[in-house]
């Protein structure tokens, strides 16, 4: 049997937009920015595949919402938590889905609504509803405040080499 040479690899990246609530002139855009995948998402990728998380009451959670903190560093991919989370911050993500672009992508997009706790931000992460931490980015510079909205969009690529 000849070795087995193929890998399979997911690259994250984030993109955040600002715009001002009058006119969604875009204030401020990120652009695209890589994320750090956990080892946690990994784990529950492998269970998707085998089925051995979705059997039963109690399914493997899939990311669902993104939370913002203030904390600074390097993340890394046994983060079970962002470095300093703000309360409040937590947003259900909006739309959830296939890239429609390329089917080996899941795309994840969140507004974060005008009750979102005013202030700047330097990191996010995205979540399962029972608070496993999928992916992290830091160094980030988010506003939310009442006079813009902010978007954010999470996609991972999946490639096999």
């Amino acid at each position: 049997m000849p070795p087995f040479t193929s890998t399979l690899a997911i690259q994250g990246r984030v993109r955040i937009v600002t715009r001002r609530r009058t006119d969604q002139t875009v204030v401020t855009d990120s652009g695209w920015r890589t994320n750090t995948v956990t080892n946690a998402a990994l784990a529950a990728i492998v269970q998707w595949l085998t089925g051995t998380g979705n059997i039963g009451y109690n399914p493997t959670p899939y990311p669902n919402y993104v939370e913002l903190g203030t904390g600074s560093g390097t993340p890394e991919p046994t983060d079970t938590a962002l470095f300093a989370p703000v309360a409040g911050t937590n947003t259900r993500v909006a739309i959830l889905q296939p890239s429609a672009s390329n089917p080996a992508q899941a795309e994840w997009i969140v507004a974060f609504p005008a009750s979102a706790p005013a202030g700047s931000y330097t990191e996010a992460g995205l979540f399962t509803a029972d608070g496993t931490l999928f992916a992290h980015v830091a160094g980030l510079t988010i506003e939310l405040s009442a006079s813009t909205t902010t978007s954010l969009q999470w996609v991972w690529t999946l490639s096999v080499g």
